[in-house]
């Protein structure tokens, strides 16, 4: 489903799997209806923490990339030798 409200850089993004570099701004410009809804969301989700890489203002709806996330930021134990395997198929 297209939304053609997520912004990346002040230009409209409406491609669910678009890649964003380091400094990008993600930002929100929905109308009244759709923008209640978001902030429903951003509601019940007010208790997670935002990761170290990211900055994110709630009350604008904007975001940004402050860095690419590193191994050390990643809380749960991954085992990259079985992501290395299941792609090497």
């Amino acid at each position: 489903m297209r939304h053609n409200f997520v912004y990346v850089n002040a230009k409209r993004v409406n491609i669910p799997s678009y890649l964003v570099a380091v400094h990008d701004i993600v930002e929100i410009k929905a109308k009244d209806k759709a923008k209640a809804k978001l902030k429903d969301n951003l509601e019940l989700s007010k208790d997670r923490t935002v990761p170290s890489w990211l900055a994110f203002n709630h009350q604008e709806m904007k975001g940004s990339v402050l860095r690419l996330p590193e191994k050390s930021d990643i809380s749960f134990a991954i085992q990259e030798q079985l992501i290395v395997e299941l792609y090497s198929k």
